[in-house]
Formats: structure tokens, sequence, C-alpha cells
């Protein structure tokens, strides 16, 4: 059970550490684009 516990956390992580990156291009794209940077929490968390 701790097993399977530990693969989930390390899961939710990779998938969170994934949508982060993610989110963090498109954000540097449209910002690119229209010239500011949304803030956001997601992006604070990243830093």
């Amino acid at each position: 059970m701790k097993l399977l516990r530990s693969e989930i956390r390390s899961f939710t992580g990779r998938l969170r550490q994934d949508s982060c990156d993610r989110y963090l291009s498109l954000n540097i794209a449209g910002s690119s684009r229209k010239g500011r940077v949304f803030s956001s929490p997601l992006v604070g968390e990243a830093r």
C-alpha cells in the first residue's frame, strides 16, 4: 500500500510539472504576442 501511494504521488507530481511547463510555454507565447505577462498561481508555483 505504501509503494502504491508513493507511485501515485510521483505520477501526480510528474503530471503537475508537465501541466505547469505546458501552461508556462503557452503563457510565454501569449505574452510575447500580446506584449504582457499574465500572473497566475501556477507561474508562481513553477518558480
